[in-house]
């Protein structure tokens, strides 16, 4: 249910498909893609690294260094089978 309960989140779905054209993201790029506040889009890809579907990465080792996001092989899957589902329509 971990991953329904993440694709259900507000922004969820545009994140993952925005990562999959990208190698990396950065949160601040996230935000602005996807045309959304921080506190939307951060809790959208804490949801979504819970479910394994993103991974997070920061880059250097001080607490302001940027936090970067991409897409996992079960991130990949599931947009695959979202966009059957969509194709149904």
């Amino acid at each position: 249910m971990k991953i329904i309960k993440a694709l259900n989140k507000s922004k969820a779905i545009e994140i993952l498909q925005y990562l999959m054209n990208e190698d990396k993201s950065y949160f601040s790029e996230i935000v602005v893609i996807t045309h959304s506040n921080s506190s939307t889009t951060y809790r959208a890809l804490e949801c979504l690294n819970e479910a394994g579907l993103v991974s997070r990465y920061e880059e250097g080792e001080k607490r302001n260094d940027k936090v970067y996001y991409n897409i996992t092989n079960k991130g990949i899957k599931v947009m695959d089978l979202v966009k059957k589902i969509d194709d149904i329509e």
